[in-house]
């Protein structure tokens, strides 16, 4: 059978065929050739596509972010490609600006997530992962604000690699934290924090924590804790009125129907502190690391992790 014929050959990179699912830019695989020290390397790569036109600023903030020293739980860029046009399909005569990402083969933590919750040890070993990432981002001046499970890639060897910078922005300037208000503060939508609908505007390191706390519980249980964070949620209701008692009660009735184990309380009690509503009794990421639940849970070993989610993979 005869090889499948590249999109598209441009610059040492092979286009071969567009990757599916829930992007904001289109996303291809392909391959690339690179010359390194004089050496020529062949790289797998992910291709993320932005527009020249694009008004987002997307582009640049994903370079500024590639443009620092590279960490273990950050997707590596290859190279980047400017004003590129592309002659296929529906991208036919555009030019684009494109990111050549690491090819990371066992997709994104919302393909396992979204099939089964991981529980707390295994959700233990990935938030750490996660932690780091962060941490490193916002020691070097910079806040995600878009943390979600598509957003979390697992490499081949099933650990976490943090990707999409497109929001990625400084978090303070010269007289300090910034409020992102308006037409700034725009993310996906169900991220933004309950400060966000109440017309504050947010600072972009506690908007990450609360977003982490949304995440949090979606590694566990493999459920969306609330579907956004203001009076209208039926569920986020309850904690804005300081009910969490409610809310628990609501969890674990659908976790009994689902069979699953109760949560501790260790993990109920930092949950209440990422999702607080006041931003300014909201925990900090140093005071996630000094809670009973990150101390006390005893993480999953990475062998345990990898049986798990290659079983997940397997049968769903």
């Amino acid at each position: 059978m005869e090889p499948k014929k590249a999109l598209q050959h441009v610059e040492g990179l092979e286009i071969r065929s567009e990757i599916n699912g829930n992007h904001l830019y289109p996303v291809f695989q392909g391959e690339y050739v690179k010359t390194e020290a004089e050496k020529t390397k062949l790289y797998k790569v992910a291709i993320k596509a932005m527009h020249c036109l694009d008004i987002r600023g997307s582009f640049d903030n994903e370079c500024r972010i590639f443009n620092l020293k590279p960490h273990k739980n950050i997707v590596k860029c290859i190279d980047t490609l400017k004003n590129v046009e592309l002659a296929f399909g529906r991208f036919s005569k555009s030019k684009y600006n494109l990111l050549l990402l690491e090819y990371l083969p066992n997709n994104d933590l919302f393909e396992y997530v979204s099939k089964s919750g991981l529980g707390e040890r295994v959700a233990r070993f990935y938030f750490e992962q996660i932690l780091d990432a962060i941490e490193y981002l916002h020691n070097e001046g910079f806040v995600h604000r878009d943390l979600k499970l598509e957003n979390l890639l697992v490499d081949n060897k099933f650990n976490l690699q943090l990707t999409d910078f497109g929001y990625c922005v400084l978090h303070s300037d010269d007289t300090g934290p910034k409020v992102f208000k308006g037409s700034v503060s725009i993310t996906t939508e169900d991220l933004m924090p309950p400060e966000h609908y109440e017309g504050q505007g947010y600072y972009g390191q506690q908007m990450d924590i609360f977003s982490l706390g949304k995440l949090l519980m979606s590694l566990v249980l493999g459920l969306f804790p609330f579907r956004k964070a203001n009076k209208e949620d039926r569920l986020y209701s309850m904690i804005l009125n300081d009910t969490w008692h409610l809310y628990w009660r609501k969890i674990e009735l659908w976790m009994t129907n689902k069979k699953l184990e109760s949560l501790s309380s260790n993990f109920k009690r930092l949950i209440e502190r990422m999702l607080e509503p006041n931003p300014k009794l909201r925990i900090t990421l140093k005071e996630i690391r000094e809670s009973e639940w990150f101390l006390e849970t005893k993480p999953s070993t990475l062998e345990e992790v990898k049986a798990i989610m290659l079983k997940i993979k397997k049968e769903n």
